[in-house]
């Protein structure tokens, strides 16, 4: 059963840290009705939104990203597990 909440809790803690990522907007101010109601720029005065940039992350640096977290955490519970 332990075994179980350290897995749920390491692949929850992977989806948060991916989703920051993921969820970079080009232009500010982002909330959840822009996405959910298709917002793609303009405004009813023709004007849009200032842009901001965006680093690209691709996918081997997201992966290696994730790694150095996963690893980071496996050693201090090492640590932790080795001083008790």
């Amino acid at each position: 059963m332990l075994d179980l909440l350290k897995t749920t809790t390491a692949s929850a803690t992977a989806l948060v840290l991916s989703t920051v990522a993921a969820s970079a907007q080009s232009h500010g101010g982002w909330s959840f009705w822009d996405w959910y109601y298709g917002y793609t720029g303009g405004g009813s005065s023709g004007s849009s939104h200032q842009t901001n940039s965006v680093p690209e992350i691709d996918a081997g640096s997201g992966l290696l990203a994730i790694a150095a977290v996963l690893a980071a955490t496996a050693l201090v519970w090492e640590i932790k597990r080795r001083r008790a």
